[in-house]
Protein backbone atom coordinates (compact mmCIF):
# COMPACT_ATOMS: atom_id res chain seq x y z
CA UNK A 1 0.00 0.00 0.00
CA UNK A 2 1.14 3.47 -0.65
CA UNK A 3 2.33 5.77 2.04
CA UNK A 4 0.69 9.15 2.13
CA UNK A 5 2.89 11.86 2.09
CA UNK A 6 1.92 15.77 2.65
CA UNK A 7 3.83 18.70 1.25
CA UNK A 8 5.47 21.61 3.37
CA UNK A 9 1.98 23.08 4.19
CA UNK A 10 1.23 19.62 5.50
CA UNK A 11 -1.52 19.21 2.85
CA UNK A 12 -1.91 15.51 1.67
CA UNK A 13 0.03 14.95 -1.53
CA UNK A 14 -2.53 13.20 -4.10
CA UNK A 15 -1.37 10.20 -6.19
CA UNK A 16 -1.48 11.88 -8.79
CA UNK A 17 1.27 14.15 -8.16
CA UNK A 18 3.95 11.66 -7.11
CA UNK A 19 6.47 13.29 -7.44
CA UNK A 20 9.01 10.36 -7.94
CA UNK A 21 6.90 9.44 -11.15
CA UNK A 22 6.01 12.57 -12.65
CA UNK A 23 9.13 14.10 -15.07
CA UNK A 24 10.90 16.99 -13.49
CA UNK A 25 9.03 20.20 -13.65
CA UNK A 26 11.02 22.40 -16.12
CA UNK A 27 10.52 25.69 -14.43
CA UNK A 28 10.03 27.39 -10.88
CA UNK A 29 6.35 28.59 -12.62
CA UNK A 30 5.32 25.05 -12.81
CA UNK A 31 6.75 23.94 -9.46
CA UNK A 32 4.40 26.33 -8.04
CA UNK A 33 1.30 25.81 -9.91
CA UNK A 34 1.51 21.74 -9.12
CA UNK A 35 1.65 23.03 -5.79
CA UNK A 36 -1.28 25.05 -5.87
CA UNK A 37 -3.35 22.62 -7.65
CA UNK A 38 -1.91 19.54 -5.07
CA UNK A 39 -3.62 22.58 -1.98
CA UNK A 40 -7.02 23.31 -4.20
CA UNK A 41 -7.54 19.58 -4.82
CA UNK A 42 -6.83 18.95 -0.89
CA UNK A 43 -8.99 22.54 0.21
CA UNK A 44 -11.46 20.91 -2.15
CA UNK A 45 -11.73 17.18 -0.40
CA UNK A 46 -11.90 18.91 3.23
CA UNK A 47 -14.97 21.42 1.76
CA UNK A 48 -16.79 18.53 0.78
CA UNK A 49 -15.99 16.80 4.28
CA UNK A 50 -17.18 20.17 5.90
CA UNK A 51 -20.60 19.69 4.09
CA UNK A 52 -21.08 16.24 4.41
CA UNK A 53 -20.50 17.33 8.67
CA UNK A 54 -23.29 20.40 8.71
CA UNK A 55 -25.58 18.49 6.61
CA UNK A 56 -25.45 15.62 9.30
CA UNK A 57 -25.28 18.37 12.34
CA UNK A 58 -28.23 19.92 10.84
CA UNK A 59 -29.83 16.53 10.14
CA UNK A 60 -29.39 15.40 14.12
CA UNK A 61 -31.20 18.49 15.05
CA UNK A 62 -34.01 18.53 13.04
CA UNK A 63 -34.47 14.74 14.16
CA UNK A 64 -34.20 16.22 17.85
CA UNK A 65 -36.83 18.74 17.05
CA UNK A 66 -39.28 16.51 16.11
CA UNK A 67 -39.03 14.22 18.78
CA UNK A 68 -38.97 17.23 21.23
CA UNK A 69 -42.62 18.05 19.52
CA UNK A 70 -44.19 14.61 19.87
CA UNK A 71 -42.74 14.30 23.64
CA UNK A 72 -44.58 17.35 24.27
CA UNK A 73 -47.72 16.03 22.19
CA UNK A 74 -47.24 12.85 24.43
CA UNK A 75 -47.22 14.74 27.58
CA UNK A 76 -50.58 16.49 26.79
CA UNK A 77 -51.68 13.03 25.92
CA UNK A 78 -50.65 11.48 29.37
CA UNK A 79 -51.93 14.54 31.20
CA UNK A 80 -55.59 14.01 29.53
CA UNK A 81 -55.18 10.37 30.47
CA UNK A 82 -55.00 9.24 26.74
CA UNK A 83 -52.76 6.52 27.29
CA UNK A 84 -53.08 5.47 23.74
CA UNK A 85 -52.32 8.32 21.81
CA UNK A 86 -49.71 9.02 24.20
CA UNK A 87 -47.79 6.15 23.61
CA UNK A 88 -48.28 6.26 19.87
CA UNK A 89 -46.22 9.80 19.65
CA UNK A 90 -43.36 8.57 21.94
CA UNK A 91 -42.75 5.29 19.62
CA UNK A 92 -42.84 7.73 16.72
CA UNK A 93 -40.21 10.31 18.86
CA UNK A 94 -37.90 7.08 19.10
CA UNK A 95 -37.87 6.71 15.51
CA UNK A 96 -36.62 10.40 15.66
CA UNK A 97 -34.65 10.27 18.50
CA UNK A 98 -33.43 6.65 19.52
CA UNK A 99 -31.02 8.11 22.08
CA UNK A 100 -33.17 10.88 23.89
CA UNK A 101 -33.37 10.11 27.37
CA UNK A 102 -36.11 11.93 27.92
CA UNK A 103 -37.77 10.11 25.58
CA UNK A 104 -37.43 6.65 26.60
CA UNK A 105 -38.00 8.16 30.72
CA UNK A 106 -41.20 9.43 29.29
CA UNK A 107 -42.14 6.12 27.44
CA UNK A 108 -41.20 4.06 30.54
CA UNK A 109 -43.61 6.27 32.83
CA UNK A 110 -46.58 5.73 30.03
CA UNK A 111 -46.60 1.99 30.06
CA UNK A 112 -46.02 1.65 33.99
CA UNK A 113 -49.02 3.53 33.97
CA UNK A 114 -50.32 1.23 31.14
CA UNK A 115 -49.24 -1.97 33.63
CA UNK A 116 -47.01 -3.00 30.35
CA UNK A 117 -44.33 -3.45 33.23
CA UNK A 118 -42.28 -5.26 30.89
CA UNK A 119 -41.93 -2.45 28.53
CA UNK A 120 -41.58 0.14 31.03
CA UNK A 121 -38.44 -1.87 32.39
CA UNK A 122 -36.96 -2.24 29.14
CA UNK A 123 -36.87 1.53 28.59
CA UNK A 124 -35.41 2.09 32.13
CA UNK A 125 -32.74 0.04 31.18
CA UNK A 126 -32.15 1.64 28.01
CA UNK A 127 -32.36 5.12 30.24
CA UNK A 128 -29.71 3.95 32.14
CA UNK A 129 -27.91 2.93 29.77
CA UNK A 130 -27.97 6.50 27.75
CA UNK A 131 -27.18 8.23 31.56
CA UNK A 132 -25.54 5.82 34.16
CA UNK A 133 -24.58 8.66 36.10
CA UNK A 134 -27.82 9.99 36.57
CA UNK A 135 -29.64 9.05 39.59
CA UNK A 136 -33.12 9.69 38.90
CA UNK A 137 -32.84 6.88 36.00
CA UNK A 138 -31.93 4.05 38.41
CA UNK A 139 -34.53 5.20 40.92
CA UNK A 140 -37.49 5.39 38.13
CA UNK A 141 -35.84 1.60 37.31
CA UNK A 142 -36.32 1.04 40.41
CA UNK A 143 -40.07 1.80 41.02
CA UNK A 144 -40.73 -0.67 38.31
CA UNK A 145 -38.63 -3.23 39.66
CA UNK A 146 -41.06 -2.73 42.79
CA UNK A 147 -44.23 -3.46 40.61
CA UNK A 148 -42.51 -6.40 39.71
CA UNK A 149 -41.78 -7.52 43.17
CA UNK A 150 -38.41 -7.53 42.37
CA UNK A 151 -37.86 -6.05 45.81
CA UNK A 152 -33.82 -6.61 46.01
CA UNK A 153 -33.15 -5.10 42.94
CA UNK A 154 -35.48 -2.04 43.51
CA UNK A 155 -33.40 -1.15 46.93
CA UNK A 156 -30.10 -1.56 45.25
CA UNK A 157 -31.39 0.45 42.67
CA UNK A 158 -32.65 2.71 44.73
CA UNK A 159 -29.22 2.42 46.84
CA UNK A 160 -27.60 3.93 43.73
CA UNK A 161 -29.46 6.62 43.13
CA UNK A 162 -28.84 7.90 46.55
CA UNK A 163 -24.66 7.50 45.68
CA UNK A 164 -25.48 9.42 42.59
CA UNK A 165 -27.89 12.13 43.68
CA UNK A 166 -25.45 13.85 46.31
CA UNK A 167 -26.26 14.43 50.41
CA UNK A 168 -28.94 17.16 49.46
CA UNK A 169 -31.72 14.96 47.70
CA UNK A 170 -34.22 13.67 50.22
CA UNK A 171 -36.81 11.73 47.50
CA UNK A 172 -34.36 8.82 46.94
CA UNK A 173 -34.14 8.18 50.86
CA UNK A 174 -37.73 8.32 51.39
CA UNK A 175 -38.26 5.95 48.24
CA UNK A 176 -35.53 3.43 49.61
CA UNK A 177 -37.66 3.33 52.93
CA UNK A 178 -40.85 2.97 51.12
CA UNK A 179 -39.62 0.11 48.69
CA UNK A 180 -38.14 -1.58 52.02
CA UNK A 181 -41.94 -1.06 53.64
CA UNK A 182 -43.87 -2.73 50.56
CA UNK A 183 -41.09 -5.63 50.95
CA UNK A 184 -41.87 -6.10 54.42
CA UNK A 185 -38.14 -5.96 55.24
CA UNK A 186 -35.14 -4.24 56.56
CA UNK A 187 -38.23 -1.82 58.57
CA UNK A 188 -35.70 -0.32 60.89
CA UNK A 189 -33.19 0.99 58.55
CA UNK A 190 -36.07 1.94 56.42
CA UNK A 191 -36.99 3.89 59.28
CA UNK A 192 -33.44 5.27 59.30
CA UNK A 193 -34.01 6.21 55.71
CA UNK A 194 -36.97 8.77 55.95
CA UNK A 195 -36.19 10.52 59.32
CA UNK A 196 -32.97 11.20 57.16
CA UNK A 197 -35.25 13.04 54.68
CA UNK A 198 -37.80 14.03 56.67
CA UNK A 199 -34.21 16.29 58.23
CA UNK A 200 -33.66 17.78 54.59
CA UNK A 201 -37.61 18.02 54.26
CA UNK A 202 -39.21 19.02 57.30
CA UNK A 203 -43.07 17.66 57.16
CA UNK A 204 -43.06 16.76 53.99
CA UNK A 205 -46.83 14.59 53.52
CA UNK A 206 -45.11 11.84 51.49
CA UNK A 207 -42.79 11.38 54.39
CA UNK A 208 -44.81 11.45 56.98
CA UNK A 209 -47.11 8.90 55.19
CA UNK A 210 -43.54 6.43 54.54
CA UNK A 211 -43.02 6.83 57.96
CA UNK A 212 -46.35 5.83 59.47
CA UNK A 213 -46.67 3.31 57.37
CA UNK A 214 -43.10 1.99 58.55
CA UNK A 215 -44.44 2.47 62.22
CA UNK A 216 -47.42 0.43 61.79
CA UNK A 217 -45.42 -2.21 60.26
CA UNK A 218 -43.47 -2.37 63.34
CA UNK A 219 -46.85 -2.27 65.29
CA UNK A 220 -46.40 1.35 66.70
CA UNK A 221 -49.89 1.94 66.04
CA UNK A 222 -50.03 5.06 67.80
CA UNK A 223 -47.06 6.26 66.48
CA UNK A 224 -48.63 5.77 63.16
CA UNK A 225 -51.53 7.24 63.74
CA UNK A 226 -50.24 10.55 64.79
CA UNK A 227 -47.83 10.60 61.53
CA UNK A 228 -50.89 9.75 59.37
CA UNK A 229 -53.65 12.49 60.19
CA UNK A 230 -50.61 14.59 60.24
CA UNK A 231 -49.85 13.41 56.75
CA UNK A 232 -53.50 13.53 55.56
CA UNK A 233 -53.83 17.63 57.23
CA UNK A 234 -51.08 18.74 55.06
CA UNK A 235 -52.01 16.73 52.34
CA UNK A 236 -55.41 18.54 52.13
CA UNK A 237 -54.05 21.70 52.79
CA UNK A 238 -51.52 21.87 49.76
CA UNK A 239 -54.26 20.00 47.40
CA UNK A 240 -56.29 23.06 48.84
CA UNK A 241 -53.73 25.40 47.70
CA UNK A 242 -52.84 24.23 44.65
CA UNK A 243 -56.86 24.64 43.14
CA UNK A 244 -56.51 28.51 44.83
CA UNK A 245 -53.01 28.86 42.74
CA UNK A 246 -54.69 27.51 39.61
CA UNK A 247 -57.79 30.01 40.03
CA UNK A 248 -55.56 32.66 40.59
CA UNK A 249 -52.51 31.90 37.75
CA UNK A 250 -53.64 30.77 34.00
CA UNK A 251 -51.99 27.07 34.50
CA UNK A 252 -51.36 25.33 31.39
CA UNK A 253 -54.04 22.47 31.35
CA UNK A 254 -51.62 19.72 31.19
CA UNK A 255 -49.55 21.59 34.50
CA UNK A 256 -53.80 20.81 36.23
CA UNK A 257 -53.58 17.85 35.01
CA UNK A 258 -50.88 16.30 36.75
CA UNK A 259 -50.67 18.42 39.93
CA UNK A 260 -54.59 17.51 41.14
CA UNK A 261 -53.56 13.54 39.92
CA UNK A 262 -50.65 13.64 42.15
CA UNK A 263 -52.17 15.16 44.90
CA UNK A 264 -55.30 12.61 44.38
CA UNK A 265 -52.89 9.39 44.35
CA UNK A 266 -51.12 10.71 47.50
CA UNK A 267 -54.44 11.16 49.34
CA UNK A 268 -55.54 7.75 48.58
CA UNK A 269 -52.87 6.21 49.85
CA UNK A 270 -52.52 7.86 52.56
CA UNK A 271 -55.81 7.28 53.64
CA UNK A 272 -56.01 3.61 53.25
CA UNK A 273 -52.70 3.10 55.30
CA UNK A 274 -54.53 5.34 57.93
CA UNK A 275 -57.52 3.15 57.38
CA UNK A 276 -55.09 -0.12 58.07
CA UNK A 277 -54.09 1.93 61.32
CA UNK A 278 -57.47 2.23 62.73
CA UNK A 279 -58.71 -1.25 61.75
CA UNK A 280 -55.35 -2.57 64.23
CA UNK A 281 -56.46 -0.17 67.03
CA UNK A 282 -59.66 -1.49 66.80
CA UNK A 283 -61.60 1.71 65.51
CA UNK A 284 -63.77 -0.25 63.10
CA UNK A 285 -65.97 2.47 61.81
CA UNK A 286 -63.07 4.97 61.47
CA UNK A 287 -61.21 2.65 59.65
CA UNK A 288 -64.51 1.53 57.18
CA UNK A 289 -64.55 4.97 56.77
CA UNK A 290 -60.65 5.63 55.27
CA UNK A 291 -60.31 2.65 53.13
CA UNK A 292 -63.45 3.59 51.25
CA UNK A 293 -62.56 6.99 51.00
CA UNK A 294 -58.83 5.59 49.45
CA UNK A 295 -60.47 3.68 47.20
CA UNK A 296 -62.81 6.32 45.95
CA UNK A 297 -59.39 8.31 45.52
CA UNK A 298 -58.14 5.61 43.38
CA UNK A 299 -55.84 3.49 45.62
CA UNK A 300 -55.26 0.00 43.56
CA UNK A 301 -51.77 -1.51 43.65
CA UNK A 302 -52.54 -3.14 39.96
CA UNK A 303 -52.49 0.34 38.65
CA UNK A 304 -49.45 1.17 40.90
CA UNK A 305 -51.22 3.87 43.22
CA UNK A 306 -50.56 1.91 46.37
Amino acid sequence: MATRRYDEFGLPIPPTFDDDNAPAPTSSLTVRRRKALRALLALTAVGALGVLLLQTSLREQANKLVADWLLDRAMDKYSADDMPGALAALDRAVSWSPDSPAVFAMRAEVRLATNDLQGSLADCNKLVSLTPKYGPAYLRRGHVYQRLERHREAIDDASRAIELSGALDAEPLNSRAYMRAIAGIELEQGLEDVEKALNKRENEPAFLDTRGYLQFLLGRNELALADMDLAIELCEASKLNHMKFIERRRVPPRQVALLLRHDQENLAVMYHHRGQIHAKLGNSEKSEVDLNLGKQLGYNPATGVY
